[in-house]
């Protein structure tokens, strides 16, 4: 047998830092500039061309946004629809006689079992 050694493993690398300088460049050039020029303008992104909002529109655009307005919002028209489907639907009904309103039930159920077989 022969006898060997391990060999020996390379020493670690130095840990590298970066100098203040260098730091800052890679931030800014990894993170970008933070500074907002005009911070209280919403530019809208989507929907056709960007344009300013103005501040009037902002405020009606959180409104409208907003949880309470739109639960408000379908109570009203929920309400609107379903009077009218239910006005439409009643006039679509055949109204019932007078002879009807006065019959006793059992007379009308009598009616209704004779009528069906």
């Amino acid at each position: 047998m022969s006898s060997s050694k391990p060999a020996a493993s390379p020493p670690p690398p130095e840990p590298r830092f970066f100098t203040e300088s260098e730091l800052e460049a890679v931030s800014k050039y990894l993170i970008g500039n933070n500074v907002r020029l005009y911070p209280n303008i919403h530019v809208p992104q989507s929907g056709g061309p960007a344009r300013v909002q103005a501040r009037e529109e902002l405020m009606m655009q959180r409104v409208m946004e907003s949880c309470p307005f739109r639960g408000a919002m379908s109570f009203v028209v929920g309400g609107a629809l379903g009077a009218f489907l239910g006005l439409f639907s009643s006039s679509m009904a055949p109204h019932q006689t007078e002879k009807m309103m006065t019959t006793r039930c059992r007379k009308v159920l009598i009616l209704i079992f004779k009528n069906k077989f």
